[in-house]
């Protein structure tokens, strides 16, 4: 079921440029573009919502050369990957998104199902695998969505980025991470045990209530949280799995998560939001990932406009 995150900030985004196209101030956006893409993301509330919003915009979508509209989970990944991909595809690829994985499946299978009424813009998906990547990958079924080689859009970020974020760790806070990074994987190797063995597992829950303290010198887990969550020791093999390839494999948010409370924390003079080192290793370090990312979306577009064609009266 879909989160109901709304597209409120990129909303915004738009308004800003649309207000500053009288003043000339605006490049990305013509007057028209903007209109058609306000249209789409005002009236984005839901799958359904997206679904039915698509077939009264194509045609204006079409008509100012939107190469693709681009289907993401939520709003962290409409930030990331409208940052990765800047310039490419002469800025006019539009980053929409649906609330989550389950979300954008939802909309691939709708899409798939109805592909005859939507023939003018070609649709891509971009989803995480998830816990999927400690099974067999991703599900069947969905052989034309993008899948993240890792956990998530936020382990290509720490992959490409590590040795740019090892390195803004100073002093101390190199070893509380260590620590806090070893509790934290044994404790994400115990819920990826748990889903493996099909019962419940929690992996969002937040390193606050897993160490019990807000406090980035604590760095064990908390008593209290391993009773409640009926906490065991994983396997060794759970663990070396996880440890061998934990850029791609720990869960990306707790990484960046962890790194959160170093990095950010109020006592440092010098800070680093997660939106900051999002941005910076766009910019810098994520030269393979967009290389490969482009390329995907490029055979996708490709693969689409073929298929879409044969539609087109």
């Amino acid at each position: 079921m879909r989160n109901h995150m709304s597209n409120d900030e990129l909303i915004m985004e738009f308004r800003k440029s649309e207000a500053a196209l009288d003043n000339n101030e605006c490049h990305h956006y013509n007057a028209e573009e903007l209109r058609a893409l306000m249209a789409l993301l005002e009236e984005i509330d839901s799958s359904e919502g997206f679904i039915e919003k698509l077939g009264t915009s194509q045609s204006g979508l079409s008509s100012i050369g939107l190469p693709a509209i681009l289907v993401v989970e939520g709003k962290d990944d409409v930030f990331i990957y409208k940052w990765l991909l800047e310039h490419e595809f002469n800025d006019k690829i539009e980053i929409v998104q649906v609330g989550g994985r389950d979300a954008v499946l939802a909309v691939y299978d709708e899409v798939t199902a109805r592909r005859e009424d939507f023939p003018r813009v070609p649709i891509i998906f971009i989803a995480d695998q998830d816990m999927d990547i400690f099974k067999s990958g991703p599900p069947s079924g969905y052989p034309d969505v993008i899948w993240t080689k890792g956990y998530s859009v936020e382990n290509e970020l720490y992959k490409a980025g590590e040795k740019f974020l090892m390195d803004r760790l100073k002093g101390n806070e190199k070893a509380l991470y260590g620590n806090l990074l070893e509790t934290i994987t044994e404790w994400f190797a115990f819920e990826v045990e748990e889903f493996l063995n099909e019962k419940k597992y929690e992996v969002k829950t937040s390193i606050q209530e897993i160490t019990g303290s807000k406090e980035n010198t604590e760095t064990n887990m908390c008593s209290s949280f391993k009773t409640r969550r009926g906490f065991y020791s994983p396997k060794p093999c759970t663990l070396h799995s996880i440890k061998t390839d934990f850029p791609l494999k720990f869960r990306g948010k707790h990484l960046f998560d962890m790194l959160d409370r170093y990095l950010h924390d109020k006592k440092r003079v010098r800070k680093y939001s997660r939106f900051t080192l999002y941005d910076l290793i766009c910019d810098l370090y994520a030269v393979a990932w967009k290389k490969r990312l482009v390329k995907e979306i490029e055979n996708r577009i490709q693969k689409e406009n073929k298929m879409l064609a044969g539609l087109r009266p």
